[in-house]
């Protein structure tokens, strides 16, 4: 999975893709002021007071409390800062203050360094196991605020600049790191998967399009091949802030019930299972066989057992059937 640019594809992977902000809708004046009110060192303050507190104080904390926490003499000042911070960032109930969804996510953004860390955590290359097309070593790095995982012999991308937290890193020791770079590709992919954007939780669509293409799977003028391009993968896109992902077809069918009981049953254990290690992701073999409706035939094949599945337009499951 890759992070791209706006406006554009910079690079395409086989198990995911270009991901990143195109043109969404004009809030510049509400984000100059959302990000106005809590640039203030003394708002940011209470901000994180206020999630300080709430460890040990589940409840809301007192307005003297608060003071406290933040370390201001003056009642009127501190009045006047937490006000302005009520209600988008922080909620005032009977007994007291605390932080609203936008206040925690403010301070969740300053703990895992996405705006203060991107530049100065790295990780140099690291082994994280076989390739599962051509047996070869697999090289995980981070820098950046980016996480790359790619094959050195075959030069497979798994993910090539996918956004990741700096937090993700720095909080494991390299013999963790691994294991924690697959769980948040798996989160990633599993958030699209669910109609929510990675950025803003916004509504994503799922699509069937052509390999590393934005155009409709669905063409009149393929080549020689016929109708319909060979190569097809999926595409995410919010409805929100217009952020795009691309992905192969076994990226938006890894998570599908009936794909996790046939695998289980083939000894293969999703959830304990690094994401590179997933041969079969890349192993699906998918054409399309009817334009109206659009219908997909996508075949697992694991050790001569098979999972044939029928797949609408946007890659959900309208019948299966093991072979």
């Amino acid at each position: 999975m890759s992070d791209g640019s706006r406006g554009g594809h910079d690079s395409t992977d086989r198990a995911g893709s270009n991901q990143g902000p195109t043109d969404g809708p004009a809030r510049g004046d509400d984000l100059h002021e959302a990000f106005g009110l809590v640039a203030n060192e003394t708002r940011f303050d209470i901000l994180r007071a206020l999630w300080e507190a709430s460890k040990d104080e589940p409840d809301a904390v007192q307005f003297s409390r608060l003071r406290e926490y933040v370390g201001i003499d003056d009642s009127g000042q501190f009045n006047y800062h937490l006000d302005e911070l009520v209600p988008r960032f922080v909620r005032k109930e009977e007994d007291g203050y605390g932080l609203t969804h936008a206040g925690r996510q403010v301070i969740g953004a300053a703990v895992s360094g996405v705006y203060t860390d991107a530049e100065t955590t790295a990780v140099e290359p690291i082994d994280v196991g076989e390739c599962a097309e051509c047996g070869g070593q697999l090289e995980a790095r981070y820098d950046s605020g980016e996480m790359e995982i790619e094959c050195l012999d075959c030069e497979l991308v798994v993910t090539d600049g996918m956004a990741a937290p700096p937090v993700v890193a720095a909080t494991h020791d390299e013999s963790a790191l691994p294991d924690a770079f697959s769980r948040h590709l798996k989160t990633r992919i599993e958030t699209m998967n669910q109609g929510f954007c990675p950025l803003c939780r916004g509504g994503v669509d799922r699509a069937l399009t052509r390999f590393t293409e934005s155009e409709p799977a669905l063409t009149s003028d393929a080549g020689e091949d016929g109708p319909f391009e060979d190569v097809l993968d999926v595409r995410y896109a919010c409805r929100a802030c217009g952020f795009e992902a691309h992905g192969v077809v076994g990226t938006a069918l890894a998570s599908e019930p009936v794909v996790a009981a046939f695998l289980f049953d083939q000894g293969i254990e999703v959830s304990d299972t690094l994401v590179w290690e997933f041969d079969w992701l890349y192993d699906f073999d998918a054409e399309i066989t009817s334009e109206d409706p659009v219908r997909v035939e996508a075949i697992l094949d694991v050790d001569g057992e098979q999972l044939v599945l029928t797949l609408d337009g946007t890659l959900d499951v309208v019948d299966h059937e093991r072979v």
